[in-house]
């Protein structure tokens, strides 16, 4: 095992921010009723707050394990499927808020994409 650089924390502290970000988005969103699809009954926004709740526990449990041990088998695999939930989400998630014309949360994804990029070069290049 060796020591942690800076490549091991940009790799655990990215994730740990962005899937604490989405789970408290989340949190923020339903406590506050600023998910309308919740009330009036949709399925739909059920199956996609609990991807999107997963994909924060999954992004936060992968940068912990690259602090605890980033060289382990089992952290690049939950570390890359962290990032692979990202990305699909990142991709999927502006459409609703491009239809509502949201432009700060549309540059919220941006930036996550801007910060996230180099997460996924980092991942790759560490297999």
């Amino acid at each position: 095992m060796r020591g942690v650089d800076f490549g091991d924390w940009y790799l655990a502290i990215i994730p740990i921010f962005v899937g604490t970000g989405i789970l408290g988005f989340w949190i923020s969103a339903v406590v506050t009723h600023r998910v309308p699809e919740i009330e009036s009954g949709g399925i739909e926004i059920r199956f996609h707050i609990a991807a999107e709740v997963a994909t924060g526990l999954v992004l936060i449990a992968g940068g912990l394990a690259v602090l605890i041990d980033g060289d382990a088998p089992s952290t690049v695999v939950l570390s890359s499927l962290g990032l692979g939930m990202l990305s699909y989400t990142l991709i999927v998630s502006p459409g609703y808020y491009v239809e509502r014309h949201n432009k700060p949360l549309l540059r919220i994804f941006a930036a996550i994409w801007v910060l996230t990029i180099p997460v996924i070069v980092l991942r790759f290049l560490r297999l």
